[in-house]
């Protein structure tokens, strides 16, 4: 599933979901902020800082997010994968951090609520 935002130029995201059986399984995307001066901007600047530095320290191999500062921009590219394997408990709660999900009792991500969560958040779903 596919998720996209754009709110008045003050920022972009795309999101795709990849799930079996409900369980989500991959999450990549991109979050832009293109306008830092934007009111909200350092709100959502501090929660990618913060993911950011979660991602780094924990050191999972199924993590990445890149974060690129530009004039009054902030690009931020992310891959979470293996989000049902060996990992994917830490892996699911620095996700569920990130974006504001709700997981069940063993760090679980589950399609149903993740969806409606998206479009909650003001996401659009462009394509399943």
């Amino acid at each position: 599933m596919v998720f996209e935002v754009e709110s008045s130029g003050f920022l972009s995201s795309r999101v795709t979901i990849s799930h079996e059986n409900d369980v989500i399984i991959a999450v990549k995307g991109y979050y832009n902020i293109l306008d830092l001066t934007h009111t909200g901007s350092d709100i959502s600047k501090n929660t990618i800082d913060v993911i950011c530095e979660q991602v780094r320290t924990s050191g999972l191999y199924n993590i990445t997010m890149n974060v690129e500062l530009g004039n009054n921009t902030l690009d931020c590219d992310f891959i979470f994968t293996s989000l049902d394997g060996s990992n994917a408990s830490e892996a699911n709660r620095i996700l569920a951090n990130f974006f504001g999900f709700r997981t069940n009792n063993s760090d679980v991500l589950y399609m149903s609520s993740v969806k409606e969560e998206m479009i909650g958040f003001g996401y659009k779903l462009v394509d399943s």
